[in-house]
């Protein structure tokens, strides 16, 4: 699903805070980079063909064009009081100069931002906290001073050495058609997940899944 990201007025970049049940949305696709605080709630990750952990405090950028969804816990599909709650902010590339990687002052963010066709995940507790307490501020601002903070939180998060890459998938080389993306195996994983969220399924249910495609040769 590609999904359209909505900005307020004058503002060049897109900051939210998400709290439901769960997470409802399907796996998605949208041009805008996306950093992620999760602040409640936990579940599974499926993102760029990986599937990872989602918890209080995960911190994640994902890059441009990279499927993802979050499939919470079955706990919260259940009637109670828990809810999950995310953080994020969503950006475009071209927000910022064409040539920063030419650019030593945007040298830092520019590593950032393509290492983000890979997923970042930031292990480091210390920088997640600075991190929330300067998403919380962006929409008190507007104009150089929000942008600016922006490029504050890009930087900070440049310089953080403790991470991981999540997944060997390269946004640069992934044709934007919904369809492809929705026929593909990672596709139909996804989907049965999603139909199927409620039940125990094993490995080879999904390879029994999968198995039914035509064009699957082993």
């Amino acid at each position: 699903e590609y999904e359209k990201i909505i900005y307020e007025p004058n503002a060049s970049f897109a900051h939210r805070v998400i709290r439901q049940k769960y997470f409802p949305r399907p796996l998605h696709i949208h041009p805008e980079i996306e950093i992620m605080l999760v602040t409640a709630g936990h579940g599974k990750r499926f993102v760029g063909g990986t599937v990872d952990e989602f918890y209080p405090g995960d911190l994640v950028m994902i890059g441009d064009y990279v499927p993802h969804f979050h499939l919470s816990d079955p706990t919260y599909y259940e009637p109670n009081d828990r809810y999950c709650e995310v953080h994020v902010i969503q950006f475009k590339r071209d927000i910022f100069p064409q040539n920063m990687q030419e650019i030593d002052d945007y040298a830092n963010i520019s590593d950032l931002l393509n290492k983000s066709r890979y997923v970042i995940k930031f292990v480091n507790p210390p920088s997640v906290e600075s991190i929330s307490r300067i998403m919380s501020t962006v929409d008190r601002l507007s104009g150089i001073k929000r942008i600016n903070t922006l490029s504050r939180l890009l930087d900070i998060l440049g310089r953080i050495r403790e991470y991981r890459i999540l997944s060997d998938f390269d946004s640069d080389t992934f044709e934007m058609e919904t369809d492809k993306v929705k026929d593909s195996l990672v596709g139909q994983v996804y989907d049965y997940l999603m139909r199927h969220f409620k039940d125990h399924i094993s490995l080879p249910e999904i390879a029994a899944v999968l198995a039914r495609r035509d064009d699957i040769t082993y």
